[in-house]
């Protein structure tokens, strides 16, 4: 089985991680020139010009807050049946808080509408929590009969995790469960049906430019 983009990049991530700090003095420049190798040579759906904008902030000497969105999947773990979006950024404050989906469709007349859903939340992520090249996984269900994002529940989430935040809750209160998350929804990526572009935001407001999703879920 083919390993996806995404998983061979967070793969060899990890096993950098592994190998301590003594031998990695810059994690986020070796990061970097890992990326931009392996996009010139392997083929992977990271842009090599956003990483070159990525290592050029890196190297300027100032703190560049506005974070670059550098690949993002659509991926099933092996052996699950759930599906993950996982994406790389390079954010030199660290303060990524959300992303959204844009999802472009063309129907059967040729005529174009355009979906926008937010979503308060990094996920799984970020990984590393201290560097400024992060990896995020978020689980996610595919859009197949045209869900949408409910916000009602998502309003309430975020303002119950927002009370246990504010709480300094580090467990759920006894006998109650964590608030369980909304669904992300997404659709899977088909050449003349669907275009699905993602991009992230920060405490800030400073938002990155929206890139193409990627795909290795076969469609049905």
């Amino acid at each position: 089985m083919k390993m996806s983009t995404f998983v061979q990049l967070l793969f060899m991530s990890a096993m950098l991680a592994a190998g301590g700090t003594g031998c990695k003095r810059d994690p986020a420049l070796s990061e970097l020139n890992r990326l931009k190798e392996n996009a010139i040579k392997k083929g992977f759906d990271v842009d090599e010009q956003r990483v070159e904008l990525a290592l050029s902030k890196w190297q300027n000497g100032r703190l560049d807050s506005e974070p670059i969105l550098l690949c993002a999947e659509l991926a099933k773990p092996i052996g699950m049946e759930t599906k993950d979006l996982a994406f790389y950024i390079f954010d030199e404050d660290k303060d990524i808080v959300g992303f959204g989906i844009v999802e472009e469709y063309v129907d059967a007349n040729g005529l174009s509408t355009t979906l926008t859903e937010k979503y308060d939340t990094v996920g799984n992520g970020p990984y590393p929590p201290d560097e400024a090249v992060q990896a995020f996984v978020f689980q996610v269900q595919i859009r197949n009969a045209g869900q949408r994002k409910d916000v009602q529940q998502w309003n309430e989430y975020l303002e119950a995790k927002s009370r246990d935040v504010e709480a300094g809750r580090e467990l759920p209160p006894v006998g109650k469960a964590w608030h369980i998350r909304p669904p992300i929804w997404i659709s899977i990526p088909e050449p003349n049906r669907v275009d699905v572009y993602v991009y992230v935001y920060d405490r800030q407001g400073h938002k990155s430019e929206r890139i193409g999703v990627s795909n290795s879920i076969p469609v049905p």
